[in-house]
């Protein structure tokens, strides 16, 4: 009897269909659980990403009217919240969305290690205990989707496959330039790692491969050419970025550094966390010498390693750019891949068992951080009356009493003290602040954490006189523990305009560390 083509396409893609389903029951039943639940709310880092969606909809242009990620991801949540809304829990969704398909690709790549269940089950809970904080998902989801692309490019280096991973590298550079950097050198290393045929053939392959690229970063150019101002803003970002990084330094927290003051959960997450910034670079050196030894044979013959080390070899710059727990999701799950792909290297009477001991360890290291900061540590550790409910973006959500307090104030501020028409500036990061309110931030800085120039004080002088700004709500605080980085520091002269020209205003529910001014009529 002939199989019917549905029963026999449903066959061979059985697998695929099934880790799908496991990829989307883990991430949306842990979404459904805590994803309303507001104790990690970030008004800063979070709210960046909130802002900047509800800017880019009354039309806004990232980067040029307002400090931004590139656009691509802007655009991401802008599209999915005209079905869901632009709630922060709507953002959230589009978030979990996104890493929905950087799971299941990784996933997929992981059947080139093993189709076993025993691996593949213990990796998917592994690598979904990563996909935090909700906001910055695309990064780590990015890489696992880099991994997968680039396992289907060892596999058929052919000239499409070439041309599909420059698409990929191009439209990836458009969610950030950042992942198109890692990406072009990853990718750059696969190529050289299986280079074959002759001259022309590589240089016909690597053509399609610059093309696809050029074709990928398509929107960005057309964005550069056609939106008047665009270009000139960007090269100024990318200025800025060269100057200043694109992140605080912060010194490793290498394990035997962990403060003796520490104690209980929090010491085993700072202990746990220490480790895999140490085996990070374990992995690194390992893989390289696995490659220095076996070369190119091992490159064909192992794709999802000869991927996974690649991509995790450039991602692993993210952890260390500011090593903290937030920056260590952007990295950790390429090398968890690229940990179990390295394991099946080895002899084969190991092979059978080792991604599964390498995986099930890197899990029980994986716990302690992630279990840390999830929604359910919360809900395990505090009592439910600890939570206050408030509305943002008109979905009601459950806040710690100090984002609680955060959030009264500024609506307070906002809709109760300004007059129609006065302006009310958030700052040094307080930019989900604007989007919780339903106002547009009146200077372009949104996230003022760098030091600021005369001339770029000047010109926010000017955006809050030319704005009406008459009220001002301020976090003055030493962020990372440095005074210089204070709000009062970093932009003195705007500080000095505040004493100067504006009153302090005592406000019940302001939280002790947030200041409100009210000019001076």
């Amino acid at each position: 009897m002939t199989r019917s083509p549905f029963r026999e396409n449903l066959r061979q893609h059985g697998l695929g269909i099934a880790l799908c389903l496991l990829a989307a029951a883990l991430l949306f039943g842990v979404f459904a659980i805590d994803g309303s639940l507001g104790t990690d709310i970030d008004f800063a880092d979070e709210g960046f990403l909130w802002y900047g969606m509800k800017a880019l909809k009354v039309g806004f242009v990232p980067i040029r009217d307002f400090q931004a990620y590139d656009p691509g991801r802007y655009v991401w949540s802008a599209l999915w919240s005209l079905i869901f809304g632009d709630s922060l829990l709507a953002l959230r969704l589009a978030c979990v969305i996104f890493s929905w398909i950087g799971l299941t690709l990784g996933l997929l790549a992981a059947c080139r290690i093993s189709r076993r269940w025993y691996f593949l089950l213990p990796l998917a809970i592994t690598l979904s205990l990563w996909m935090f904080p909700r906001y910055k998902i695309f990064e780590q989801s990015i890489s696992l989707i880099a991994i997968y692309v680039g396992v289907r490019h060892i596999e058929r280096p052919t000239i499409r496959q070439h041309f599909i991973s420059g698409l990929f590298i191009g439209f990836m550079a458009f969610m950030g330039r950042n992942h198109g950097l890692y990406l072009a050198v990853a990718f750059a290393l696969i190529i050289l790692l299986i280079v074959r045929g002759g001259v022309l053939a590589f240089l016909q392959r690597t053509g399609a491969w610059a093309g696809g690229i050029a074709l990928g970063y398509l929107p960005q150019i057309a964005i550069a050419i056609f939106v008047p101002g665009y270009f000139a803003a960007y090269a100024e970002q990318l200025r800025i970025d060269v100057k200043f990084g694109t992140n605080l330094a912060m010194p490793v927290p290498w394990p035997w550094e962990v403060s003796e003051w520490l104690y209980g959960h929090a010491r085993w997450d700072a202990v746990a966390e220490g480790w895999l910034f140490v085996v990070l670079l374990v992995f690194i050196a390992v893989a390289l010498l696995r490659f220095l030894f076996a070369g190119r044979k091992i490159s064909i013959s192992e794709p999802a390693f000869a991927a996974g080390s690649c991509v995790a070899l450039t991602y692993t710059h993210y952890a260390f750019s500011r090593p903290d727990a937030w920056h260590l999701t952007h990295s950790v799950p390429a090398m968890i891949l690229g940990t179990a792909a390295l394991a099946h290297t080895l002899g084969p009477r190991i092979r059978c068992f080792a991604p599964t001991f390498a995986t099930l360890a890197l899990l029980g290291l994986s716990l302690p951080p992630t279990i840390y900061y999830s929604g359910f540590y919360s809900l395990a550790m505090r009592p439910a009356s600890s939570y206050i409910e408030r509305e943002l973006g008109g979905k009601a959500m459950r806040l710690s009493p100090k984002e609680a307090a955060i959030l009264d104030t500024a609506q307070h501020i906002t809709h109760a003290l300004a007059r129609p028409g006065e302006g009310v500036l958030f700052a040094p990061y307080f930019p989900g602040l604007y989007a919780a309110t339903d106002t547009l931030s009146p200077i372009k800085p949104i996230y003022l954490i760098y030091p600021a120039t005369p001339e770029q004080e000047a010109e926010e002088l000017a955006d809050m006189a030319a704005h009406n700004v008459a009220w001002v709500m301020i976090q003055d605080v030493k962020l990372d523990g440095r005074e210089d980085l204070r709000f009062r520091h970093t932009n003195p002269l705007l500080f000095q305009h505040l004493e100067q020209n504006f009153d302090l205003v005592p406000i019940d529910t302001a939280p002790d560390d947030v200041t409100v001014f009210h000019r001076k009529y």
